[in-house]
């Protein structure tokens, strides 16, 4: 309900990926940063033991998660729940495009999950900064980094790898 609730009707946004640097560039251009931030969780205690992973079964099917995309206007992982339109704006369209071109090439950084502290009370506010005009470019890329190198430095995080 976020996109519903917060942006006015008239509101425009796009999408884009980022802009390669140069030929030493590690990803193809194109690629993409996304990742579905909506969690399905199926407790472990749950009083329907047998019946709990049924539960996100049926929230990531074609009918539950195109209900999900016209209740909340966002997209959801299930490709086929925005067909025809139903999460039909400027954003998504974007995205729509951005996620199509990407093909193979799409990375799911795991930031938010593995460094919270750091996404949260670091990174977070300079892109908000940037969006609104209190940063320039130069300065969220040197800040970003200095909270990266400060994050890694910190003996008392925990350190995780991609299997």
């Amino acid at each position: 309900m976020r996109r519903r609730t917060c942006c006015p009707a008239d509101f425009r946004i796009s999408v884009a990926g980022p802009s390669g640097l140069d030929a030493s560039d590690a990803l193809p251009f194109g690629t993409a940063w996304a990742c579905a931030v909506e969690p399905f969780l199926v407790p472990k205690k749950a009083r329907n033991t047998p019946g709990a992973p049924e539960m996100p079964r049926v929230m990531l099917g074609k009918r539950a998660a195109r209900g999900f995309v016209t209740t909340t206007g966002a997209l959801t992982r299930v490709a086929a729940a925005a067909e025809d339109g139903a999460a039909a704006n400027p954003t998504n369209a974007t995205a729509a495009r951005l996620l199509a071109a990407a093909g193979r090439n799409v990375q799911s950084p795991r930031l938010m999950d593995w460094y919270p502290k750091l996404a949260k009370e670091r990174v977070g506010p300079v892109f908000g900064a940037l969006l609104t005009g209190d940063a320039t470019p130069a300065e969220a890329v040197r800040t970003i980094q200095r909270a990266a190198d400060e994050t890694a430095r910190d003996e008392s995080v925990r350190r995780r790898r991609h299997p």
